[in-house]
């Protein structure tokens, strides 16, 4: 094992021997183009890394940005399926709470007159608590103008005595009514 060592050392001597004949032996000329060489080779290499690196960069950014774009794609995709969802529901909810389309729905099925459907949509207007329960509603949303398009829509069919006592209770309802 000595022995190996004594023979590499002595190998190496002779390659830094050898190494320093062929500076000396050299030129000026040679010397700066072989330093030359090897800083082009280094410089080129130095490029080639810093290329490497950049498109490494580019990728990783480019893969941020589609991830990050897919990413608020589905968000926005969820957030508007919500809101559709949302939608219909509170639509469907304000079409059957609504104690006015009960009322119409009741009129349209012949389960009350015209003069007791009047007289529910003034009772809707002024006292919602003298409305039947099975018209009443927990949150009632009621429009004044839905309640005055219904009952223009029926104002011709309406007997006298009832236009009277909705002229008494509504202020302007022939007015409104008229001007629909």
């Amino acid at each position: 094992m000595i022995q190996l060592l004594w023979q590499k050392q002595i190998l190496f001597k002779e390659e830094l021997i050898l190494k320093r004949n062929i500076s000396k032996n050299m030129s000026r000329e040679q010397i700066i183009a072989s330093m030359a060489k090897k800083l082009a080779e280094n410089s080129s290499s130095e490029i080639i890394v810093k290329k490497k690196l950049s498109d490494k960069y580019i990728y990783f950014i480019v893969a941020a940005v589609l991830l990050a774009g897919l990413s608020i794609g589905i968000a926005i995709s969820f957030n508007n399926k919500g809101t559709i969802e949302e939608n219909e529901e509170s639509e469907k909810v304000s079409r059957i709470d609504n104690p006015v389309v009960k009322l119409k729905n009741a009129y349209d099925d012949k389960m009350i007159n015209e003069n007791q459907y009047a007289i529910y949509l003034k009772d809707l207007l002024i006292r919602y608590d003298s409305l039947p329960e099975k018209y009443k509603v927990i949150s009632p949303v009621v429009s004044d103008k839905e309640v005055f398009d219904e009952l223009s829509a029926i104002w011709p069919d309406l007997s006298n005595n009832i236009r009277l006592e909705l002229t008494n209770a509504i202020p302007d309802v022939e007015n409104r009514i008229l001007a629909e």
